[in-house]
């Protein structure tokens, strides 16, 4: 039967829960300037993040599935990151070929470390679950093993990621002036 050809009350039979009227999830109202002012095609939907360079989007789940505002913003940090790696933007994503088969492993780094960067910079909590961080962290011990001085490669990359995050929302005197102070 399609649901238009019962009576009466269903709420009984439905397997799954109705969404809370009230949403619990909170905008943070300089991150989401920061974001918004990328252009960057930011999809809702699903249970996972990722980035799709092939496609150039963002997909995350829906706000409203993060415990806490700032793990949101802490996975769209991390995915925003990704993004700049994209051949329009710093042409990132293949420039860390030369560390073999750890390259994912690499951007994966780069990722992390400009989400702290840019979490920090937007004054938000990191987030208290590191599952993620953990689950990397044995590939990025064997980039840095393998290679001392990659550590500043991506530092470097992370720093350039954020700057280049924060430029699209910043105007051009408030970016001198920080590029003054930084040098």
């Amino acid at each position: 039967f399609h649901i238009s050809q019962v009576d009466g009350d269903l709420d009984q039979f439905r397997d799954t829960q109705t969404p809370n009227a009230e949403p619990n999830f909170i905008d943070f109202g300089p991150a989401e300037e920061v974001f918004s002012a990328t252009g960057a095609d930011i999809r809702f939907g699903g249970d996972r993040a990722y980035y799709s360079p092939s496609k150039d989007f963002i997909q995350l789940p829906p706000k409203a599935s993060f415990a806490q505002s700032h793990e949101f913003y802490g996975v769209l940090a991390h995915e925003t990151v990704h993004w700049t790696g994209h051949e329009s933007r710093l042409n990132r994503l293949n420039k860390f070929a030369r560390f073999g088969s750890n390259a994912y492993a690499v951007e994966e780094l780069v990722a992390e470390l400009g989400s702290a960067y840019l979490l920090a910079e937007l004054g938000l909590p990191q987030s208290d679950d590191l599952s993620n961080t953990v689950s990397y962290l044995d590939h990025w011990v064997q980039v840095l093993k393998q290679n001392h001085s990659a550590i500043f490669s991506v530092c470097s990359a992370a720093s350039a990621a954020v700057d280049h995050i924060l430029s699209y929302s910043r105007s051009r005197e408030e970016s001198d002036a920080e590029t003054v102070l930084v040098v």
